[in-house]
């Protein structure tokens, strides 16, 4: 292990600075609107954008924070479905489906890649 270690620092340190990281945005669902659009509770500020998709998680040991509601840690089972972000507000996302599956309040999303 402790030879691993300095391999690692030399890798980053070899890594252009202009390199963008890349993390996966992650939230749950917080409604289902009446026309069926799906609401989710992150946005703009968290760097969401219209066209983005996410995928809607089963998941299991779903743990949330009782004083901030993060979600600090869940297992994944499987993809649900997909939703594509039709519109973005500071703090909320909507999106609808693209695959058919019944999304719940609660549901873990996760930003794709395509």
């Amino acid at each position: 292990m402790g030879a691993i270690a300095p391999a690692v620092i030399t890798m980053r340190e070899a890594l252009p600075a202009t390199m963008p990281s890349w993390s996966p945005r992650t939230g749950q669902i917080a409604a289902i609107l009446p026309d069926n659009r799906v609401a989710i509770n992150i946005g703009a500020s968290h760097g969401v954008s219209k066209g983005d998709f996410f995928q809607v998680l089963s998941t299991t040991n779903l743990i949330i924070d009782p004083n901030t509601g993060e979600i600090l840690a869940y297992d994944a089972l499987g993809t649900k479905g997909d939703i594509v972000i039709t519109e973005v507000r500071d703090q909320v996302s909507y999106g609808v489906r693209t695959t058919g599956f019944d999304p719940l309040i609660g549901d873990i999303v996760r930003s794709e890649a395509r």
